[in-house]
């Protein structure tokens, strides 16, 4: 008996749909949808899975975010237009300076190079802990990193540098979040507080190293909220989040789900098609009990696998 060997079948948007409009009986298998129809596909396809993720968050989207705070700062917007400074941890470049730099300085020596671009984001801890932001100017070479702006003060040899490409997208919801030192490397956990509680502290700007943090999503960029805030930055923060699925913008475009997910993603869609075409009732019926079917399989696959323990209360 021969396998093929490969594991990567995937479909895509205009796929999806013209199997959904099939399922529902709506076009004969193989005749061609109008532009009219992929229009509506597209915009019910796009809808459908966006309500997937109020049902709760699945695995393939938790993903690990970094976040370099700025001196005296307690509010971060987090999203793709945000000025402020969060990225994918995979994005995330962190190196030192291998030589003093002076005020005015562009040219920086480093002690690597490694997964920087030009046209990087490019932040340098300076002597009196504030992060200058800048950008990479042309490709790094050696161990020589050019900023695009000379620095504003001195840093010395040993001091932090920052790099990666592109912020993060909105997260949906930030799960935990840890401080991590820049000097040992050592991660503490930081307490996820509700809405009121944060609200409830006297002074947001209170100075100390980050113990708790708030997160309100909002609807366009995210907003997290750290108490303490640093004043000297030593301390860079990693955290975990749910971020959204991808949307189908294009005819070609593949599934931000896994395959399991490719049944569901065409009775969904067909089911959903129900409520703008004439779909028998029987065949309604049918495509409805399939979806069920598949969506209670994915439940119960959908789930990270984790250790519970119990113990009696001898009190």
């Amino acid at each position: 008996m021969t396998t093929s060997g490969s594991s990567d079948f995937s479909t895509n948007r205009n796929t999806i749909i013209q199997d959904a409009f099939e399922l529902g009986g709506i076009v004969r298998t193989g005749q061609a949808l109008s532009g009219a129809y992929l229009a509506k596909g597209s915009r019910l396809l796009n809808a459908m899975v966006k309500s997937w993720m109020a049902s709760g968050i699945h695995i393939w989207t938790v993903a690990e975010g970094v976040l370099i705070p700025a001196s005296e700062q307690y509010d971060y917007s987090l999203g793709t237009t945000s000025t402020d400074n969060a990225t994918l941890a995979s994005d995330y470049v962190e190196t030192a300076l291998a030589a003093d730099a002076a005020a005015s300085a562009t040219a920086l020596t480093v002690d690597s190079i490694t997964g920087i671009s030009a046209s990087d984001k490019l932040g340098i801890v300076l002597d009196d802990g504030t992060v200058q932001w800048t950008t990479v100017s042309g490709a790094p070479s050696g161990t020589t990193v050019t900023a695009a702006t000379g620095l504003t003060s001195a840093a010395g040899s040993g001091a932090k540098v920052f790099a990666y490409t592109n912020r993060i997208v909105r997260p949906l919801k930030i799960v935990s979040a840890r401080r991590k030192n820049l000097s040992s490397g050592y991660e503490t956990n930081l307490t996820l507080i509700e809405r009121l509680d944060y609200r409830a502290l006297p002074l947001k700007s209170s100075e100390g190293l980050p113990s708790q943090f708030f997160y309100d999503p909002q609807l366009t960029l995210g907003h997290l909220f750290l108490y303490q805030i640093e004043t000297s930055i030593t301390e860079i923060i990693n955290f975990t989040f749910h971020r959204p699925i991808e949307d189908f913008d294009t005819a070609a475009d593949n599934p931000d789900l896994p395959q399991e997910w490719i049944k569901a993603l065409n009775y969904g869609l067909a089911l959903d098609l129900g409520d703008s075409f004439d779909i028998p009732a029987q065949r309604y019926a049918r495509i409805s009990s399939q979806f069920a079917n598949t969506m209670a399989m994915l439940a119960g696959h959908d789930r990270e696998e984790g250790s519970v323990f119990l113990q009696p209360d001898m009190e």
